[in-house]
C-alpha cells in the first residue's frame, strides 16, 4: 500500500511515455530510510484522492441474493502459508528487481497448478536512479549527504559551488545571479516552488532546501521543475553552512532517470456464460524498498492465491481474473497498466473490482468501496460468522483500487485494522494472524460466489 501523499507527490506535470529496461537495482531513497521509491512516469494516473464510494447500485448475477454460505477453517492457515513462503523464500521483491520477477513467477506458477492459464506481463515505467548518492560533497575529502529529491524535480548531474541563499526568496540571492552555482535554502517563509523558482531564475544548477526542524522531508514543487531539487534535514544543512563558513564547498548533485521492467501476473477462470462480465480479484505483490512486506503485501497476495485456489472447480457464471499487480509500491503502476492496456474503454465488461492489501494484520477485516457490495458483504459476514466493518480507505495511505474508481468500475477493499508497520522494516511475519486471513479469505469467496452464481 502506497502513501497517498508520497503518490500526489509523484505526478509530473508532464507524464512521461514509458520505456523498457531490464531488471536491477534502480529506487528512490527513503525518507528516514522508510519512504517508497518512486516511479515517475504516470501515464494514466487517477487524481490522487479518496473519494467518497458512489451510491448507485450495481447489477449483478445473484448480488444480494440470500445465498447459503459456510465458513472454511483450512483457508487461514493456506494463506498463512502463502505469507510465510512469500516473506521467506521473496522478500526482495520490490519493483523493477529480479527479486520481483522471481515472485512473479511464483504467483504465475502457483495459479497454473490451479488449472488457470496464468502470465506474466511486463510493463515500462521509469524510475529515478538511485545507484549513486544525489548529493555529495566534492573535493579532497569526499562526503556523502543523505537526501531527498523533491517531487516533480528536473534532472541533471552538475558539480559546483554552494551558495547560500537564505529561505530563497528573489532578494536572497545576489544581484549577479549564481552562475552555475547550486544554491543552498532553507525551508520556510515561500513555497518549495517559488524557492526552487528563483534559484533558476537566479542562474543555479540545482537547488538544495534544508528542513526548519530536525530530520528530513518529502517536498513537491507544483511545476516540473528545470534543474535537480533535493531536500535534506535540518542537522546536514546547518553542517553545510559551518563548512561554508571555512571556505568554499563544492557539490556534486546527480538525479537521473533510468527505464525499467516491473510486471503483472494474470489468470482468469472463464465463467459458464459467454460474453458475461469479469469479477477482478486484484493483490499487489511488490514491496517498500526497507520491507519484507508480510502484511503490505504477503498478505494480500496469499489471499488471492487462496481464493483463487478454493474457486478453482467452482461452476460460475461470469469470468474472475487473478491480478497480482507489480509496481504499487512506486505509483499504482501495474494497475494503471492493467487498466489503460487491458481493459481501455471497455470498463463495462468488468462487474466489480477486489481489492486485497494488507489485510494481515489486526483484530479484524475492514471493507470500503462500493455500498451495494459493502452490504452484500456485511449480509455475508453474519452468515460466515466473520466481523465485518464497513468504512472508508485509510488516510494516507491508497491501493490499487483507486485506479478502477477512477474510470467507474465498482470495487470493494478489504484491510486489516492494523495498519502501524505498513512500509517499515517491523511489517514482518510475526504480526500476521491467520484467523484474519481467514475472514477476509472466506469473505471475498462468498462475494464472489454471490455475485457470480448462475
Amino acid at each position: 500500500m502506497i502513501r497517498l501523499k508520497i503518490l500526489a507527490a509523484t505526478i509530473l506535470a508532464v507524464l512521461l511515455a514509458a520505456a523498457c529496461g531490464g531488471g536491477g537495482n534502480a529506487t528512490a531513497t527513503t525518507e528516514a530510510q522508510a519512504l517508497t521509491p518512486q516511479a515517475i512516469d504516470m501515464t494514466g494516473t487517477p487524481t490522487p484522492t479518496i473519494a467518497i464510494p458512489t451510491s448507485t447500485p450495481i447489477s449483478a448475477p445473484g448480488v444480494n441474493v440470500p445465498t447459503a454460505v459456510s465458513f472454511a477453517s483450512d483457508l487461514g492457515d493456506i494463506a498463512y502459508g502463502y505469507v510465510e513462503t512469500i516473506v521467506s523464500d521473496y522478500a526482495e521483491r520490490n519493483a523493477t528487481t529480479d527479486g520481483e520477477l522471481a515472485a512473479a513467477e511464483f504467483i504465475a506458477a502457483e495459479l497454473s497448478s490451479f488449472g488457470y492459464e496464468a502470465e506474466v506481463r511486463g510493463f515500462d515505467l521509469r524510475l529515478i536512479s538511485s545507484d549513486e548518492p544525489w548529493l555529495r560533497v566534492t573535493g579532497e575529502e569526499e562526503q556523502v549527504i543523505e537526501s531527498l529529491f523533491m517531487y516533480r524535480t528536473g534532472f541533471g548531474d552538475v558539480e559546483g559551488r554552494l551558495e547560500h541563499a537564505g529561505v530563497g526568496r528573489a532578494e536572497d540571492f545576489p544581484e549577479d545571479g549564481l552562475d552555475g552555482a547550486v544554491a543552498l535554502i532553507g525551508r520556510g517563509e515561500t513555497d518549495f516552488e517559488v524557492k526552487a523558482s528563483n534559484a533558476r531564475a537566479a542562474g543555479a544548477s540545482a537547488v538544495i532546501i534544508y528542513n526548519n526542524e530536525p530530520e528530513n522531508f518529502a517536498g513537491t514543487l507544483q511545476t516540473a521543475g528545470q534543474i535537480p531539487a533535493l531536500s535534506i534535514s535540518q542537522e546536514n544543512g546547518q553542517a553545510l553552512l559551518a563548512m561554508m563558513e571555512s571556505g568554499e564547498v563544492t557539490v556534486r548533485v546527480k538525479v537521473e532517470t533510468e527505464d525499467r521492467e516491473s510486471r503483472n501476473v494474470v489468470a482468469t477462470k472463464k465463467g459458464s456464460i459467454a460474453g458475461a462480465p469479469t469479477i477482478i480479484v486484484g493483490a499487489h505483490f511488490d514491496t517498500d524498498t526497507e520491507s519484507v512486506g508480510a502484511n503490505d503485501n504477503a498478505s494480500g497476495t496469499a489471499a488471492l492465491l487462496t481464493i483463487a485456489r478454493a474457486l478453482k472447480d467452482d461452476d460460475l457464471a461470469v469470468d474472475v481474473t487473478f491480478v497480482a499487480f507489480g509496481g504499487e509500491e512506486v505509483g499504482l503502476i501495474g494497475s494503471q497498466r492493467y487498466v489503460s492496456n487491458v481493459i481501455g474503454d471497455n470498463t463495462g465488461s468488468v462487474l466489480a473490482m477486489i481489492n486485497l492489501d494488507d489485510v494481515g494484520s489486526g483484530e479484524r477485516a475492514i471493507i470500503a468501496g462500493e455500498p451495494a457490495l459493502q452490504l452484500e458483504a456485511l449480509r455475508l459476514g453474519t452468515d460466515l460468522g466473520v466481523t465485518i466493518t464497513p468504512g472508508r480507505e485509510p488516510e494516507g495511505l491508497i491501493s490499487d483500487h483507486v485506479v478502477f474508481q477512477s474510470v467507474e468500475i465498482p470495487f470493494v477493499f478489504f484491510f486489516g485494522d492494523d495498519l502501524s508497520r505498513v512500509n517499515t522494516a517491523e511489517d514482518t511475519l510475526e504480526f500476521v494472524d491467520s484467523g484474519l486471513l481467514g475472514d477476509v479469505v472466506n469473505l471475498a469467496i462468498a462475494l464472489i460466489r454471490s455475485m457470480a452464481s448462475p
